[in-house]
């Protein structure tokens, strides 16, 4: 990558006001509030039905089919795997829907708009089965052994980046793009991750986590910018492995407007 983490950071800071109480840093965590009230809102209604369903079935089998220990356990197990297929799918939308957002305002290097946070629920059936899809690989990777688990979640750390610039791709499609824009850069993502750990510890220390409510649009907004850089190198850089082939591949120019940061802001 030509940009190093200091300089997605730095950019971030730009398109977001650089003030964090700016009008586009504020409209983010207004976007992220909402999709967090929406996620916990249903998540806790869904879980408190299953949880109620699941007991009324093991009552019943408890009382008719005395002594069973088979039975319950499986309703448990059922109804757990309805509530992970729920969360993560759900998670999906939601997560698409803010990967919109921000990857809108690197793009456009114009003012938030709050709508796009919904974006995710226009394609609500396939962000729904690529989120699900996504949680599942990444947790039976896990189940293999932690260190697998984190590897293939950084794998598919773009998927939903993907989803909004291929809508026509299926979640096997997101999932394998994801995975070739991320090879040799999961390093690269994991210290970018990283560089943000000073921010949550002081938001945790001083502000008792209220503050994380403005390094997440930070966040996201990096990540958007990584997203970006990966594939414009990623796609400038292809180069045939046929050696009868004389396509000649012109050099990457450099220039402070591809990777620089605009000198003024729209409005």
């Amino acid at each position: 990558m030509n940009l190093t983490n200091k300089q997605i950071r730095t950019k971030a800071r730009f398109l977001l006001d650089e003030n964090v109480f700016g009008k586009d840093w504020l409209k983010s965590v207004v976007a992220h509030i909402v999709m967090m009230a929406i996620e916990g809102g249903i998540g806790s209604l869904f879980s408190s039905l299953v949880t109620t369903l699941a007991a009324g079935i093991v009552l019943l089998i408890l009382t008719y089919i005395p002594g069973s220990i088979a039975l319950p356990i499986i309703v448990y197990v059922v109804l757990f795997a309805l509530v992970f297929i729920f969360t993560a799918g759900f998670a999906g939308v939601l997560s698409a829907g803010l990967t919109s957002l921000h990857t809108d305002l690197v793009r456009n290097n114009d003012h938030i708009s709050i709508r796009r946070v919904f974006d995710g629920f226009k394609n609500f059936g396939e962000n729904f089965v690529l989120g699900l899809m996504t949680a599942l690989n990444v947790l039976l990777w896990t189940f293999v052994f932690i260190i697998p688990g984190i590897y293939v979640s950084y794998s598919y750390a773009l998927v939903f980046h993907v989803k909004k610039d291929h809508p026509d791709f299926t979640w096997r499609e997101c999932l394998d793009e994801s995975e070739r824009l991320m090879e040799g850069n999961r390093w690269k993502l994991f210290k970018l991750n990283l560089s943000f750990i000073g921010w949550a510890f002081l938001s945790g220390l001083l502000f008792f986590g209220i503050g994380m409510f403005w390094i997440t649009p930070y966040m996201q907004t990096s990540f958007a910018i990584f997203y970006d850089e990966v594939k414009r190198l990623k796609d400038t850089n292809v180069v045939s492995l046929d050696p009868s082939s004389k396509q000649k591949v012109d050099p990457v120019v450099i220039t402070p407007n591809n990777i620089g940061i605009s000198l003024h802001k729209e409005g």
